[in-house]
């Protein structure tokens, strides 16, 4: 057998020359230099300074105009109530020399009181109108007493005459007028909240009750002074 001569493989031709480098995407500036100043909005931070520095000034702002606020609010409130003092104090000493104040127009519907039959008591409760209540309120207001329980009974014995207040009675007991939800009563408990503001509901209604009880004998006192 006679061996094949082996195929001669040519050597591999290396280049000693730079190969060509591929175009870059983009240019890079070599002249480029970052400003830590700089963001990405344009803004600098001399920005962001005067910002905070308007924050903060009006803040403060906020709380002096908070303060100045409630310090009003409480003189304006202080004020109020001496002008409602001074004006209780004026109507008492009117009522206690006799002197007829100045009506507003709308205390010219004011009923004369005390009321002296049932009749005068129930066209009361008839005609009346919110328009007047508070009027109604100063009016009777102006009789109080050194406690709660005296001024009740002293406000009761000025807008019901013996001979109407034996006929009336809390819940009507024993055909009597019943005055529980009666107009004339809501009158009496604001006027009597208007000298003693703790008044309690409950409180009011037991003083009412017991005046009610004892007006026969009112009554009968009434009698004996008549000539």
């Amino acid at each position: 057998m006679i061996d094949e001569p082996l195929p001669i493989i040519p050597e591999p031709s290396y280049s000693l020359e730079p190969r060509e480098q591929p175009e870059a995407l983009y240019e890079v500036d070599d002249n480029f230099e970052i400003d830590a100043q700089n963001t990405p909005s344009g803004r600098n931070s001399n920005d962001f300074e005067s910002e905070r520095e308007t924050r903060k000034n009006k803040e403060q702002s906020d709380l002096i105009n908070q303060e100045l606020l409630k310090r009003i609010s409480g003189q304006v409130a202080q004020l109020l109530t001496l002008v409602n003092s001074m004006d209780d104090r004026l109507r008492r000493l009117e009522h206690k020399l006799n002197v007829q104040p100045r009506l507003l127009p709308e205390e010219d519907n004011i009923p004369k009181l005390p009321f002296k039959t049932i009749q005068e008591l129930k066209i009361f409760e008839i005609d009346y109108s919110n328009n007047v209540h508070n009027a109604i309120v100063n009016r009777v207001s102006l009789v109080s007493g050194k406690d709660m329980r005296t001024c009740i009974f002293n406000q009761l014995s000025d807008v019901l005459a013996p001979e109407v207040g034996h006929l009336c009675s809390w819940a009507g007991r024993n055909n009597n007028y019943s005055i529980q939800f009666t107009v004339i009563t809501k009158i009496l408990l604001d006027a009597t909240r208007k000298n003693f503001p703790e008044t309690k509901k409950n409180e009011f209604e037991n003083v009412v009750k017991d005046w009610l009880k004892a007006g026969n004998q009112r009554y009968k006192r009434a009698l004996q002074k008549q000539p």
